[in-house]
Parts: C-alpha cells; structure tokens; sequence
C-alpha cells in the first residue's frame, strides 16, 4: 500500500479514491497506485532505505496522477471519479507527466520571448503567488502604493506575451488577492 502524503490530503485523486470507491475499489486503486509508485522509485533509483527519498518519489507520482485527473476532470468530482473507474494509473500517470513536459516547454518558450536569461527565470519566486503584496514588496520593497495600479499594468502587459496565441491561459487574476500562474483554469480551483 503506498504510504499517506499528509500534504496532499485535499487532491482531487485523494478525494475521488475516497467518496467514489468501496473498500474493494480502493484496495485496488491503492494497489494500482503502489505498482506505479514502485516503478518511479526503480527508475529513479531510489535507495529504498532511505524513507524521505522514497515519500518524495511516492509524492511526486500522486501529484503526476492529480494533474492529470484535475486536467481531465476540470476539478469536477463526479467526473474525477469516473475517470478514476475507467482509467489505469499507468496512463493517468503518463499523461501527468506529458501535461508537466508541455508546460514546462511553454514556460520556456515564454521565457524566450519575454527575452529573460533562462538560468535565472527561477529568480522569478512570485508569479505563483496569489498576493498582490508579495509581488509589490518584492519588485519595490516597502516603497509601494498599495492603490496604484502598475501591478495591474504590468500584470496585463505579461499576459498579452504569455497567452497571445493558446486556447488555455496561464495567467489568471484572483479577485482581491492577485494574480496566479497556473495550467489550470482558475474556475476549476477547489
């Protein structure tokens, strides 16, 4: 049985494995799940000894496998669990990771046409965050108008160079929080 990820309690996986299955179906499911985990920790060659190695393995296959359940469910419950029924871990897992690969290749390619050094796109913490605060006091330190709008201004000039030509944006605006950089649409957050 794979091991519980406290930090991953409230995924869609988790939730649809809990309220779509009898004890049968989850045994099943968790089985399925063990096997899959088994195969990342093979061939990323984890010493099975060392038990902070393995739960970082374990994690990153149930995030692999919420990814693609949220991208195939659009965040829906019912509709993560019927895919839940009707669809191997092994490809639920695949197509995780192909959804990382292409964001990732997005990313860089975004990265290329906002002309930004791609070795130092990782100095570029806060486009996660929901909060407008953490963006102003990171750009302008404690010199910022919390009324002004250059945020907005800018945050609108990133999104014409991010999303101009894809059906999906990554950019989304949160309703008096700020912004977030997610491949999921911004509805179908929980």
């Amino acid at each position: 049985m794979a091991p519980a990820l406290p930090e991953v309690e409230n995924s869609l996986f988790n939730a649809a494995l809990t309220a779509g299955f009898a004890a049968q179906g989850k045994r099943q499911l968790r089985s399925e799940m063990a096997t899959v985990s088994n195969q990342v920790l093979v061939a990323l060659s984890v010493d099975f000894g060392d038990l902070e190695a393995v739960r970082v393995a374990v994690e990153m296959t149930h995030n692999y496998l919420n990814l693609a359940l949220e991208h195939l469910a659009g965040g829906d419950l019912r509709i993560a669990i019927e895919h839940l029924r009707d669809t191997h871990l092994q490809q639920l897992f695949r197509l995780g990771v192909s959804l990382t690969i292409d964001l990732r290749t997005r990313a860089q390619q975004m990265v290329m046409r906002l002309g930004l050094d791609p070795k130092k796109t990782r100095e570029i913490p806060y486009l996660d965050t929901p909060y407008r605060e953490a963006i102003a006091e990171h750009v302008w330190g404690s010199h910022f108008d919390p009324f002004s709008n250059v945020i907005d201004v800018y945050m609108n000039r990133l999104r014409k160079k991010i999303d101009q030509g894809f059906e999906h944006h990554l950019l989304h605006t949160r309703r008096s929080e700020g912004y977030t950089l997610s491949s999921i649409p911004l509805e179908n957050h929980a």
